[in-house]
């Protein structure tokens, strides 16, 4: 596995009536190795596994010198 590669701890809530959320857990970014263990730790202390999960999101990134300016057309694209 490549050793630069960084992963996100995503928390997944599980709802009963509306759609699932997720968030970034520990607002950081790890190595494989340190995500794992983070995982582990999260899940052994995790007293509601019926509605709370952990997954690892590998981390992406996109080198641009665009600079992305928010118009009324991109994001009408977002609200169709």
């Amino acid at each position: 596995m490549d050793k630069n590669k960084k992963f996100f701890i995503i928390k997944e809530t599980i709802y009963e009536h509306v759609s699932n959320t997720f968030e970034i857990e520990l607002s950081s970014k790890f190595d494989f190795e340190t995500a794992i263990r983070k995982l582990f730790a999260l899940d052994e202390l995790n007293e509601n596994r019926k509605n709370v999960r952990h997954h690892l999101q590998e981390v992406t990134t996109v080198e641009s010198t665009k600079v992305y300016e928010e118009t009324k057309e991109n994001l009408n694209g977002l609200t169709k």
